[in-house]
């Protein structure tokens, strides 16, 4: 029989000690086979698969950044449009304002025309009126001397008639026409 090398280590439990586990020759021969298998698993990984990882992690970290400077310019030119637009909108308000303003400043210039256009009209109006008036005054003025005329020579002719002869009568219809063309009639 072969000797048997066995590590005890000592747990106390209920029944006294129990062996965990055993280190023979067979269970140390094991162990290195699987040390070994596990360096040559990691050396054949390491050069089999660490360069496509890594090269594929290269461009990928590369390819992140790419996305990340992109996405930097992306942003910067956003906020210059942001800046350009809002410059653009401010500049918008201002000449809205001007614009406002030149509209109210025309409307306040055509009121004020139409004002005096309107004054200019009832002053027009109002000198034809007078002058119409006046005309009618001197209209009503010479058919009045007309009606008087005629009447004081109807009266004087028939006053006349009764006491004088016709030289008298001649000579009183001068004096009187004489008298009336010299007289101004006031208004």
């Amino acid at each position: 029989m072969r000797p048997t090398y066995a590590l005890f280590i000592n747990v106390t439990a209920v029944d006294g000690q129990i062996p965990l586990m055993s280190l023979d020759l067979q269970t140390v021969f094991g162990a290195l086979l699987v040390l070994f298998n596990v360096t040559v698993l990691a050396f054949v990984l390491t050069k089999l698969l660490y360069k496509p990882v890594t090269q594929f992690l290269r461009k990928r970290t590369d390819h992140i950044w790419e996305q990340l400077r992109f996405a930097e310019a992306e942003k910067a030119d956003a906020e210059a449009l942001k800046a350009k637009l809002d410059q653009r909108l401010s500049s918008i308000a201002a000449e809205r304002a001007d614009i406002l303003e030149t509209a109210r400043k025309t409307a306040d210039e055509n009121a004020r025309q139409r004002l005096e256009e309107a004054k200019q009209e009832a002053e027009n109006i109002k000198g034809r009126a007078l002058r119409e008036i006046k005309m009618e005054q001197d209209r009503a003025e010479s058919e009045i001397k007309q009606s008087v005329l005629a009447l004081s020579t109807a009266m004087a002719a028939k006053f006349l008639a009764a006491s004088m002869d016709e030289a008298a009568h001649d000579r009183l219809f001068d004096e009187t026409l004489r008298e009336l063309e010299g007289v101004s009639w006031q208004s």
